[in-house]
């Protein structure tokens, strides 16, 4: 608000009470801004008389400092920029000092509690058709096969971090809250929430009588048909990706009937007992999965109990055959590729989808570094890393013992596995 200089202060006190008797209530919270030209530092009647009365209604000044200095030959700084608060709110407040204006912006900082139950936050990776054609065009114009080298672990490291290097470039990370709602409704697409606005829009102008009743009801009668088949395809697609998978069936099945929850709120471990307390820290979670998943196989082996047969005993026989690794080819390369399944191993590895589209400019690539393993006899280093998920197997869910492991292996071993043991 602004108060000018025409009346007197003590007019704008009365005045501006009667205001505050009409807009405020005690138990909801106001905040009110201005310039006042009410200079607080004064200890006239007038000023204390507004100061009196605004604590009257529950009002306090949080700028306590000067917000105007105007030239030495007129006076001295005054504060007359107020910000008056009614609630007990832990806040930060002050003045900035520019040279803009003589007067001195003011600011507040208030500390409140937001409710996200409702809501989650997921993060991942803006794959637009933009993004897309950019990230196309990068893999296309790089020269791959001037990755070269003899070391296996050196060329395979290069590449990937070259390939990585674009494609977390041309796909940045983007975060945002979602409704549980939302979660539960995957089919609906931006184009059927387009059309809610839509739908909304043409309501109001049917109560503003710019629009007939039937247009309205034709609308909104074309939303719930849209949305109809919607949800009707996306489950025929779901299910009929898993229609020789009775598991994922039956998992599909739970999450129709409500049975299950959502996969994105199902991963979400906000809480985990480690050493006999409770701790919540993402990063201490994850310590503790990984100390108790890294000992519990030394932990079983040694339950276990210890034998005196010599385990070469169990061969009968010498295998006098010999084993010769032919050279892979592209083609091989690319068919290993085009069997597996088109799964994500999260936001930031490439997608066995993308690899699928790209393939043709890396396979020279990655044909060479394959054979390269198999003339050094080398599985390299950076391969052997998992992605460790721990799914809750039953029980407390605080309690890391009731959760299994789940690997998830990189997607170039899982070609050169298959390349291997097609010549094993």
């Amino acid at each position: 608000m602004y108060r000018p200089h025409s009346d007197t202060s003590e007019n704008f006190t009365n005045i501006f009470c009667e205001l505050l008797v009409n807009f405020t209530h005690p138990r909801e919270s106001c905040f009110i801004f201005g310039d006042f030209n009410i200079n607080l530092l004064n200890e006239t009647v007038p000023v204390q008389n507004f100061i009196n009365n605004m604590q009257v209604f529950g009002f306090y000044c949080t700028i306590f400092c000067p917000t105007r200095f105007p030239p030495s030959n007129l006076g001295p700084p005054t504060l007359l920029d107020h910000n008056w608060i009614n609630s007990c709110f832990r806040y930060e407040s002050g003045i900035i000092s520019i040279d803009i204006t003589d007067h001195c912006p003011i600011f507040l900082k208030i500390t409140v509690k937001t409710n996200h139950s409702d809501k989650v936050k997921i993060s991942f990776r803006n794959k637009s058709d933009t993004n897309r054609e950019a990230f196309m065009r990068e893999v296309s114009q790089f020269p791959w096969i001037s990755i070269k080298c003899q070391d296996p672990n050196r060329m395979l490291n290069e590449f990937l971090h070259k390939l990585d290097d674009v494609f977390r470039k041309n796909f940045p990370i983007v975060s945002k809250f979602i409704s549980v709602k939302r979660l539960h409704k995957p089919w609906m697409t931006a184009e059927i929430f387009q059309l809610i606005k839509l739908k909304s829009a043409y309501f109001k102008q049917f109560k503003r009588g710019t629009i007939s009743w039937e247009e309205n009801r034709n609308l909104k009668n074309r939303l719930n048909s849209v949305i109809r088949n919607a949800k009707r395809n996306y489950y025929k697609n779901c299910f009929d990706n898993c229609k020789n998978n009775i598991r994922k069936t039956w998992r599909l099945i739970g999450q129709i009937t409500g049975n299950s929850q959502n996969s994105c709120l199902r991963s979400r471990i906000s809480t985990l007992s480690a050493d006999g307390r409770l701790i919540s820290d993402s990063a201490q979670i994850a310590e503790a999965f990984s100390t108790y998943f890294g000992n519990i196989a030394q932990k079983l082996d040694s339950e276990l109990p210890r034998s005196s047969i010599d385990p070469l005993s169990f061969i009968k026989r010498n295998n006098f055959a010999s084993l010769f690794l032919t050279p892979v080819t592209e083609t091989e390369c690319c068919a290993q590729l085009a069997k597996l399944k088109n799964k994500s191993n999260g936001k930031n590895a490439i997608s066995v989808n993308l690899l699928k589209i790209i393939i043709p400019y890396i396979a020279p690539t990655m044909t060479e570094i394959i054979n390269l393993c198999f003339t050094a006899g080398i599985f390299p280093d950076s391969l052997k890393i998992a992605h460790i998920c721990p799914i809750h197997k039953k029980g407390d869910k605080n309690l890391v013992s009731n959760y299994r492991p789940i690997s998830v292996l990189p997607i170039f071993s899982k070609i050169l596995e298959r390349c291997f043991a097609n010549r094993l």
